[in-house]
């Protein structure tokens, strides 16, 4: 994890620490955690800056994400103030920074037969969409309007071009996970803080699989549908 992704995880734990000792001041330990409902539909901004580049994931640096997505709960199994759901993602808009624009010039090669060689014109913003519908979250109550969460997921995103090179492909696959906390405004009504970490890649479906990592802080709004 990059000096960025280390002071991201430390200000959300300390965060979810200073909710927690609220929390616990506010109520005591016979009260019952609040019961959820069975689906919650959370709409979320997430950013990343400067993608790291690792030696078995991501080797494409300082590449920036801007998220838009949507997260979507339904509890499975509920015990003693822990909730075990399933989490899927829709991702509408993902942008990345610094990706090649090109166009394709084809050349022979000594017997004769054309390939495309891609020709780097620019670099600029590149647009895809996604989604994950893979996912599963933990959750559990930490007070009556604080809950601490880990999740995954995985799944796949489609860009306009080629990403994050000229020669790996437009549709990547993607999986993530992560963790945070959510605080409860109401009974329909959920604020939530968390990071993940991110990676997508074509899973050396091209002839170029750089693949991209983001370290993603995200801030959402979440709302309970269904019964309770």
């Amino acid at each position: 994890m990059t000096k960025f992704g280390a002071g991201v995880a430390t200000t959300i734990l300390a965060a979810i620490l200073a909710l927690a000792s609220t929390a616990a001041a506010q109520t005591t330990s016979r009260t019952p955690p609040p019961i959820e409902r069975t689906w919650e539909i959370a709409p979320y901004v997430g950013v990343a800056r400067h993608s790291p580049a690792g030696r078995h994931l991501g080797q494409e640096p300082g590449r920036n994400h801007v998220f838009l997505g949507v997260h979507v709960t339904a509890a499975l199994l509920r015990a003693r103030g822990f909730t075990l759901a399933f989490a899927p993602e829709i991702v509408p808009l993902l942008l990345v920074s610094d990706n090649p624009k090109y166009h394709v010039v084809p050349v022979p090669n000594t017997t004769g037969i054309f390939f495309d060689e891609r020709v780097i014109d620019s670099v600029g913003t590149v647009a895809g969409f996604g989604g994950s519908p893979i996912g599963f979250e933990g959750r559990l109550h930490a007070g009556p309007r604080l809950r601490l969460y880990i999740a995954t997921a995985a799944g796949f995103l489609v860009f306009t071009r080629a990403t994050p090179d000229p020669y790996a492909r437009k549709f990547n696959y993607s999986f993530e996970f992560g963790g945070g906390f959510d605080w409860r405004a109401d009974d329909t009504w959920i604020v939530r803080v968390g990071y993940k970490f991110h990676h997508f890649s074509n899973g050396n479906s091209a002839l170029s699989n750089p693949g991209v990592d983001g370290e993603v802080v995200m801030i959402g709004l979440a709302r309970g549908v269904g019964r309770r």
